[in-house]
């Protein structure tokens, strides 16, 4: 359990670092909110690179006779599945309460806007 919260609070941080870092470069009509923010932290990358590199560590740790890459796995891809499957039902619900979600797309009816390439 102290596992999951540290990880949380790990990618919480990550997210309110970075975007604080990203914010500094946009204008002030395009900064992230910290509502947008909580919900970039539940709707975040759900382990790709956490695989890799857990992947990694069980060959490595595997290479000095220990089991710890295989622990390093297993929990990897627990809280991968946890998030996936478990947040991720959640996420519609959440996106609408904080209000971060993409304007609605053009009507099908409506002809899209022609785009002059010009070749030279």
């Amino acid at each position: 359990m102290c596992t999951l919260v540290n990880l949380n609070l790990a990618r919480f941080l990550n997210i309110l670092i970075v975007t604080a870092l990203v914010n500094k470069a946009r204008s002030a009509s395009s900064k992230f909110n910290f509502k947008t923010c909580f919900v970039m932290w539940i709707a975040g990358l759900r382990g790709a690179m956490a695989y890799a590199l857990a992947i990694e560590s069980r060959s490595e740790f595997g290479k000095v006779g220990s089991e710890a890459g295989h622990v390093i796995l297993v929990v990897t891809l627990t809280y991968a599945l946890f998030t996936i499957l478990g947040v991720s039902t959640f996420l519609y619900p959440i996106m609408k309460k904080c209000e971060v979600m993409n304007a609605p797309a053009a009507s099908s009816d409506e002809e899209p806007e022609e785009i002059d390439i010009v070749q030279e």
